[in-house]
């Protein structure tokens, strides 16, 4: 009976523990953010709410075609932040070595947003394009 109860016991204080597990504060204030209103303006608009204590922030591109991707933000604990827009407008996507434009990549529209986080959920936001027949 003991043993049962101290196995109880455990396991509420181990629950306990976790509902008071500190929330990274820049993923708090990324997650108050509509990122389905980010989508579908400016990059520059985006970057422009969220935190600027980011580590780094970079275009990636496709290998294949020399193409850029999309944009990554990453921040300290993990969070990483993916921008793509749908088409380009501003800038040159192609670049046989790889060099683009950050400048330019801020005024394209977004069409997806991804924000990751280890321990918290994945949080998107997307342009919802109606399906052309």
């Amino acid at each position: 009976m003991k043993e049962l109860l101290f196995i109880i016991s455990f396991i509420f204080c181990i629950n306990i523990s976790k509902s008071f597990a500190q929330v990274d504060p820049v993923y708090l204030s990324i997650a108050q953010l509509n990122l389905n209103h980010y989508a579908g303006l400016p990059v520059d608009s985006f970057l422009n709410k969220i935190p600027q204590s980011y580590d780094y922030i970079q275009l990636y591109g496709v290998l294949k075609d020399n193409k850029v991707g999309g944009l990554r933000i990453g921040y300290p604990g993990g969070i990483i932040i993916s921008i793509r827009p749908i088409h380009y407008s501003f800038m040159n996507p192609i670049d046989s070595n790889g060099v683009w434009n950050l400048g330019l990549f801020k005024k394209e529209t977004a069409n997806f947003i991804i924000v990751g986080h280890p321990e918290h959920p994945t949080l998107t936001g997307q342009v919802m394009t109606a399906v052309e027949n």
